[in-house]
């Protein structure tokens, strides 16, 4: 008798969904937008970035001191930057990316820090290098990265490529950018 039972609610089950009676249908939740290519700035606005010259102004204001940036940037070309401050880690640290739209890959980032609470003396060190202003600056390479951290007027500047563009970006393309923080 079960087994006839659920023979039957299977059969009548079957029949009004294909019937038409029954009817569900998907909802999309995030609506036409969210599937249509977005473009870089979309994309690192949803990340939190914006532009180089508000992420400093709001890094500035936050520990009351000026931030100098690089005025040479390294032999890739570059289509857009973008600024971030990190307020997670501590200490707070400004976060600015050099992107290429179309080779993604291609990208330099920077990373600023109250120099006390830098790395630098902390670091395992490739190479050691005298910067046009007599300061020191150290290399360290780990498996994807190539990496530059030096001092300058109080801050931690932490230059980074990856390994992938090392034959266009070289350590020395990185030493040129921070030769030219002043």
């Amino acid at each position: 008798m079960k087994t006839f039972v659920s023979t039957f609610l299977f059969i009548i089950i079957g029949l009004v969904s294909s019937s038409g009676l029954v009817q569900a249908e998907a909802e999309d939740y995030y609506g036409e937008s969210y599937w249509n290519p977005q473009s870089i700035e979309e994309q690192y606005e949803i990340m939190g970035y914006q532009s180089i010259q508000a992420a400093v102004k709001k890094f500035e204001n936050l520990y009351q001191r000026k931030v100098n940036l690089p005025n040479k940037l390294p032999p890739i070309e570059i289509t857009h930057t973008f600024g971030i401050i990190d307020s997670y880690s501590y200490p707070a640290k400004l976060e600015i990316e050099y992107v290429n739209e179309n080779k993604p890959r291609e990208q330099i980032k920077m990373f600023v820090i109250p120099a006390q609470q830098g790395i630098y003396n902390k670091a395992k060190v490739a190479r050691l290098f005298t910067l046009t202003d007599d300061s020191k600056a150290i290399q360290l390479r780990d498996r994807y990265h190539n990496i530059l951290i030096f001092h300058k007027n109080g801050w931690e500047y932490i230059l980074a490529n990856s390994k992938r563009i090392e034959d266009q970006v070289s350590i020395d393309d990185l030493i040129e950018m921070a030769n030219s923080i002043k």
